[in-house]
């Protein structure tokens, strides 16, 4: 599988580190990083300025995109404050401060992430470092909760990525993604029902065969990574691609979020790959496995 490490560092701040190693270009990873097109590929619906200053759009949503006139609405915002392609003279450097992470106004410290991408010395000549730093410069106890419970996503994208790196170099992606019904219960009540469809109880390993087949068709693949309330698979049917599944507290209100849950998918195969699941497809695949 991937070589990716995740850590807490609290060195000038409280910081989550990723690191992910990929046989590819440090140019092509750099793309893939700090580009509207490319993140949206593998972590959500994204729009972005590519200068210091520009502004950064993310979609809090999965099914909403850049081309909804309630994107924008349902976006977090963050402003660029490095953007510096790898070259002969250094390494590639994107990152951005979100500071209205928890609403307008609300006193918080300045959420910062940040990538660094830099040739790493492989055998093949090809090979990249990519390190994800996100977090805080002030250690506080909202930083470092927010810091450490942002790892299993991170780590859960970082996979996506080094996935859709080494699998499709050339870049190009369709993304197609959907949500199940919302569902009385908890989040872990509803993955674990998700997880025995899928056929990857708790601790399943990463290289782990999945076959599952239910009323609305067959998913088989790979495992990529798993964690509580997630994973992200190397897909060979219904297409040859990257999917991340995973569930999250639903509801019109907090109060009821807390007793609802949902499922969600995002696949991402090669953009002139023939396109046999709809969104409408995945969504109903999705109902079948709560």
């Amino acid at each position: 599988m991937f070589d990716i490490n995740a850590h807490v560092d609290s060195t000038d701040g409280v910081w989550l580190v990723v690191e992910a190693r990929v046989d590819v270009p440090a140019a092509r990873a750099f793309t893939e990083v700090a580009t509207a097109e490319g993140i949206s590929a593998w972590f959500s619906p994204t729009t972005l300025d590519p200068e210091v200053g520009g502004e950064l759009l993310q979609g809090l949503d999965p099914t909403v995109g850049p081309d909804s006139p309630d994107f924008a609405e349902m976006a977090t915002r963050g402003t660029v404050t490095e953007y510096r392609a790898p070259s002969a003279f250094g390494a590639g450097r994107f990152a951005y401060v979100e500071r209205d992470w928890m609403g307008p106004g609300m006193p918080v410290d300045p959420w910062i992430t940040s990538f660094e991408v830099a040739e790493s010395g492989h055998e093949s000549g090809t090979g990249t470092l990519i390190t994800l730093r996100s977090g805080f410069e002030q250690d506080s106890q909202l930083g470092r909760t927010s810091a450490e419970e942002s790892e299993t996503g991170w780590t859960q994208a970082m996979h996506c990525l080094a996935h859709r790196l080494t699998a499709f170099p050339d870049g190009g992606a369709r993304i197609t993604q959907a949500l199940s019904d919302v569902r009385p219960g908890s989040v872990e009540a509803l993955w674990a029902r998700a997880a025995k469809a899928l056929g990857i109880p708790e601790g399943t390993e990463p290289g782990t065969h999945i076959d599952a087949a239910s009323r609305a068709g067959r998913v088989a693949g790979t495992v990529l990574h798993a964690s509580e309330g997630a994973a992200v698979l190397a897909l060979s049917s219904p297409g040859v691609g990257t999917l991340n599944v995973y569930c999250f507290p639903a509801g019109e209100s907090a109060s009821e979020a807390t007793s609802h849950a949902q499922l969600a998918a995002r696949f991402a195969e090669p953009a002139d790959a023939p396109s046999d699941w709809d969104s409408i497809r995945w969504q109903r695949w999705l109902d079948s496995l709560a």
